[in-house]
């Protein structure tokens, strides 16, 4: 996948601790090229030995499980219809081209910088940098999922120095996409139409706009051209397609909206290459993320816990109940407001036994936001049914 290094509850951090603000980690990205011719122990050691923290994101959309702090349920297929309806795509008046300046002023109002501070129950509180931009009147942002991965608050900051407060509604982090919206109650101040990157030729003039370094940098213009209008990449998650440009993206710019001289947003800024090579940035073309929006914008069904499966073969070795043991509980989430605490083990859902993750992320698919889910656990060898309402 092509994010920051952010990995459970390592995010934001680097080998020193916590990132501090403006301090963040890009991704190197590999662009393809043609191949060539038995004692007992304690409940704590037990699960510290367990290879490999298996934590959850059951996503909205049917999109599968990955790496992250919450457990998710997956919702149905997306209405493009509806979603269409709800953000702006493209409508010139005129095919002549604007200058830099014009589309700078036309967008740069629908372009906002992103705080998201990450609590980890290991280092404490951190915080991401990046930008993002409105494609929807109801206050509907597109990022990069590295952006607010793993976030427990989100603040934007708007052109004019305004900021509000904000939430995850949907993510995937496989193409590295996420909408966030506003929560307060204000009028967005500007609307960036989205354009069709699959009209996008090599050579072409784009503009990129966000906040290099963090939100003291807001609106920060560069302007290049379309050095490759399809340049297939490997990331960590297999082979994606990017626009590829010379104008400067840095890491404060990830998420911030790669516009054509019409104005209209092509691509979704995502990182740019280190090691020191300059003149190359990338880009999601916007047409991959319209293609998610309708799912993108279902609110995701989460417990908020970081889970590990005990097996039979565990079960009979170190005596515990077969089930899904939590590892740990996110701040602020549904299962931390149901009083669901670190060590339980799940044992059913809905009053249905579950003996792995899958299992538990099959029951939670069944729900949607707002729903009440009962879970039987086991607690100090004490068996109890909570009450999660999701």
């Amino acid at each position: 996948m092509y994010r920051e290094d952010f990995s459970n509850d390592n995010l934001n951090e680097n080998k020193d601790g916590i990132e501090k603000e403006n301090s963040i980690v890009t991704t190197k990205y590999t662009e393809i090229k043609p191949s060539k011719t038995k004692k007992k122990q304690g409940i704590g050691k037990v699960m510290a030995g367990i290879a490999g923290v298996l934590v959850l994101s059951l996503i909205s959309g049917g999109i599968g499980a990955a790496v992250t702090y919450n457990m998710s349920a997956s919702s149905t297929k997306s209405q493009t219809t509806e979603a269409n309806n709800l953000y702006q795509t493209l409508s010139s008046t005129s095919d002549k081209p604007l200058v830099v300046t014009e589309v700078v002023k036309n967008a740069e109002n629908g372009v906002v910088a992103i705080t998201a501070k990450v609590k980890s129950a290991r280092t404490g509180v951190g915080e991401a940098a990046g930008s993002g931009f409105i494609f929807s009147e109801e206050g509907y942002i597109l990022t990069n999922y590295h952006v607010i991965a793993g976030s427990n608050d989100i603040i934007i900051q708007f052109k004019d120095g305004n900021t509000a407060n904000a939430k995850v509604i949907n993510f995937d982090e496989e193409l590295d996409l996420a909408v966030i919206k506003v929560t307060d109650d204000i009028s967005m101040p500007a609307v960036l139409n989205l354009g069709n990157s699959s009209l996008v030729v090599t050579g072409e003039s784009v503009v990129a706009i966000g906040s290099p370094l963090g939100s003291e940098f807001i609106g920060s213009v560069t302007s290049g051209i379309i050095s490759s209008a399809q340049r297939q990449l490997e990331t960590e998650t297999g082979v994606h397609n990017f626009l590829q440009t010379n104008a400067a993206i840095n890491p404060g710019n990830s998420g911030g909206p790669l516009l054509n001289m019409k104005g209209e947003v092509i691509g979704i800024n995502s990182a740019k290459i280190t090691g020191g090579v300059e003149g190359i940035g990338f880009a999601i073309p916007i047409d991959t993320a319209k293609e998610k929006i309708g799912d993108l914008l279902k609110p995701i069904v989460t417990l908020g816990i970081e889970p590990r499966d005990i097996t039979e073969e565990m079960s009979k070795q170190y005596d515990l109940n077969v089930g899904v043991y939590i590892v740990r509980v996110s701040n602020g989430s549904a299962a931390q407001e149901a009083g669901l605490r670190n060590g339980d083990i799940i044992i059913k859902a809905d009053g249905k036994k579950v003996k792995t993750s899958e299992a538990l992320k099959a029951a939670l698919d069944k729900h949607k936001s707002g729903d009440t889910m009962k879970l039987t656990i086991i607690r100090d060898g004490e068996e109890t049914t909570v009450s999660v309402q999701l």
